[in-house]
């Protein structure tokens, strides 16, 4: 069911992205979306609306609530350097995923899914 779910989100992404973008898959459940050419702006409503795109998304007829939680970082105004991109697109992922946490009035101690609100390592 993992591996559906992935390749449910990657086809949702790729619709929504020019043919020159680059859609990696960095580890885990997590990836890596390369945005020619875009500014900061684009780059934020293109995470806007893959985000929407996804919640709409659906895997058969099993009911679902699917979200993604995106970070981005804008070269060169966020680093020079492959480490410091990643850096801020992944503290700017975990501010999106405590905000909609927030939006969905889940931080109340406990998000229902996965128990105690406590961030891992990994965000």
């Amino acid at each position: 069911m993992g591996d559906r779910l992935l390749q449910l989100v990657v086809d949702t992404v790729r619709l929504e992205i020019r043919e020159h973008d680059v859609l990696a898959r960095y580890g885990g459940d997590e990836f890596i979306l390369l945005l020619r050419r875009a500014s900061q702006k684009a780059a934020e409503m293109a995470m806007e609306r893959i985000q929407g795109k996804v919640s709409q998304c659906q895997l058969g007829t099993i009911p679902m609530t699917l979200g993604i939680s995106v970070g981005y970082a804008h070269y060169p105004s966020d680093g020079m350097a492959v480490e410091q991109l990643l850096f801020v697109a992944d503290q700017r992922m975990y501010q999106n995923k405590v905000q909609r946490r927030i939006e969905r009035g889940a931080l109340n101690g406990t998000d229902g899914i996965n128990g105690p609100n406590i961030p891992s390592e990994n965000g």
